[in-house]
């Protein structure tokens, strides 16, 4: 299916964002319910909910209310389907109890506006059985445009999944024929804090909090709306040390870390005083949920330095021989513990800009070795949340993205494969005309890199190109009609000019066509020389 994004306005996934109660994951006991009738299992998920009314009193009022009834006796016309995190009405119990303001279904339903916000945000635009669960945010976002995120915790004898961190899926996997139904024995309510307001709310990250406020960070970290779109944006993904990590350190407050990292300059909002640097390198540019980090590699923060983040079995931040945080013996053998590492169960909360990942170390400034950077576009927030979702995705306004731009053509496309064609990645961006397509990638360390350019090269309809970085020729001419093997192999991997960055900053990336035709460009990779 193919979705052009000038006329599919509703279905507009360009910048989903989070809105998430900052709450700790808690574990909870399965509670005993009815086992599934079979006579159901082609049923819609409305005719499941209604089938069930006794259980589910409370959000049969608020899928009328809100007018929700036909979505969800109806099939998903942009998914496979839809799935239903639904609330018992012992959980709407709890919720009322707790809330100020509603205090039973007729309190809330007399409020539309949230009603309809409320229904919406336990509904997922896609279907999804439990089996698929991400460590992270779920591909697609909800009826409300946000995301949600997953979260595990251990029982006696089974895994509890915890939808945001906080509630727990209490009956999982009803298949109806236009998705899936898993009950949630706590109320998912949308928020509205910033990353910075979820650590200020919570006094336990006092002294990170007070690092931000102190440099003045809080207003880069504040939420921006887009005047022409209304949408949310200053995406960023958060690290922050709990003040029981600093106090293990011999940190008990902010004027203890400003002894140890600034103990001569106290301008500290000032792009280049410590103090400043060590609260901008919690700050990373862009959102990333546990499950995002891959392999080895850079990522940039809103300090002068990047993060070295290495994703396996552990995530292991910024691993430096020359800093030992712990040492464990067993069995005679000593594993020294250099790196700083996320604690799992309590990270990817969200606030309305990105997660926020709770850290086991005092993370100060690292300058990390060069390492191999290959970009596929997903700095840009429109294809960052494209990525997971195979289609072929048709745009004709530049203004939708940030880091894409171009001239001799009507539009650009961004397809994502279902299938994993190539080790390093199933998508592409194509542009057909007599084009100039312009790239702005991210951040990269200052030093020589050999520089490679990986695009579809065996086709009569493709063109012939060059490429500029920085407005710079950066090679040879690149012929994209016969430079590969065959049909079955038609991808090539360019081996470009070298080039020497001396500043931490963005670069531009320019492909001009010589000859007119397709292009389908896969990455730009830069290689430290």
């Amino acid at each position: 299916m193919k979705i052009n994004f000038e006329k599919a306005g509703t279905m507009k996934r360009a910048l989903p964002y989070i809105i998430i109660l900052f709450l700790t994951a808690f574990a909870a006991c399965k509670e005993e319910i009815p086992a599934f009738e079979m006579e159901n299992q082609l049923g819609t998920i409305a005719e499941y909910v209604y089938d069930h009314a006794d259980r589910y009193e409370n959000f049969i009022a608020i899928m009328e209310a809100g007018e929700l009834v036909d979505a969800l006796e109806a099939y998903n016309p942009y998914s496979s389907g839809y799935t239903l995190f639904i609330p018992s009405d012992s959980a709407f119990e709890a919720f009322y109890s707790e809330n100020d303001t509603y205090n039973s279904i007729d309190d809330l339903i007399a409020d539309m506006e949230y009603t309809r916000a409320l229904g919406r945000y336990h509904i997922l635009n896609m279907d999804i059985r439990t089996n698929d669960f991400p460590f992270g945010a779920f591909p697609d976002t909800t009826l409300s445009g946000d995301l949600l995120t997953v979260g595990f915790t251990e029982d006696v004898d089974s895994t509890i999944y915890l939808i945001n961190s906080e509630a727990p899926v209490t009956m999982d996997n009803f298949e109806a024929s236009n998705g899936f139904v898993h009950e949630v024995g706590k109320v998912l309510e949308p928020i509205v804090f910033t990353g910075y307001e979820l650590l200020a709310s919570n006094p336990d990250y006092s002294i990170i909090t007070e690092v931000f406020e102190m440099t003045g960070l809080t207003d880069k970290m504040a939420l921006t709306i887009n005047g022409e779109t209304g949408e949310r944006e200053n995406q960023y993904t958060l690290l922050a040390e709990p003040d029981s990590v600093y106090n293990r350190s011999g940190i008990y407050t902010v004027q203890d870390l400003i002894d140890t990292i600034s103990p001569e300059s106290d301008d500290y909002t000032s792009p280049t005083n410590p103090l400043y640097q060590f609260g901008a390198y919690h700050i990373m540019e862009g959102r990333y949920f546990l499950d995002n980090f891959e392999g080895t590699l850079n990522y940039n923060t809103f300090a002068s330095l990047p993060l070295r983040i290495s994703a396996g079995l552990v995530i292991k931040i910024n691993k430096d021989p020359g800093r030992v945080y712990d040492t464990i013996i067993e069995n005679n053998d000593t594993t020294y513990i250099d790196y700083v590492e996320p604690f799992y169960n309590s990270s990817n909360v969200l606030s309305q800009n990105g997660p926020i990942h709770f850290i086991n170390q005092v993370m100060y400034l690292y300058k990390p070795g060069l390492s191999n950077q290959l970009y596929q576009f997903h700095n840009d927030p429109v294809i960052n949340d494209l990525k997971n979702i195979p289609n072929e995705y048709i745009f004709s306004d530049q203004e939708t993205f940030s880091m894409l731009s171009w001239e001799g053509a009507e539009e650009i496309i961004y397809y994502k494969s279902g299938t994993q064609i190539d080790p390093r990645g199933n998508d592409y961006l194509q542009i057909e005309g007599d084009f100039t397509l312009t790239y702005t990638i991210p951040k990269i360390l200052p030093g020589e890199y050999q520089v490679y350019f990986r695009a579809h090269a065996y086709g009569d309809e493709n063109a012939v190109v060059e490429l500029f970085i920085d407005g710079n020729k950066a090679g040879g001419i690149m012929n994209l009609t016969s430079s590969g093997n065959s049909a079955g192999n038609p991808y090539v991997r360019f081996n470009q000019n070298t080039v020497e960055f001396t500043e931490y900053e963005t670069h531009t990336v320019t492909v001009r066509s010589l000859i007119p035709g397709i292009l389908m460009w896969d990455f730009i990779e830069f290689d430290p020389v």
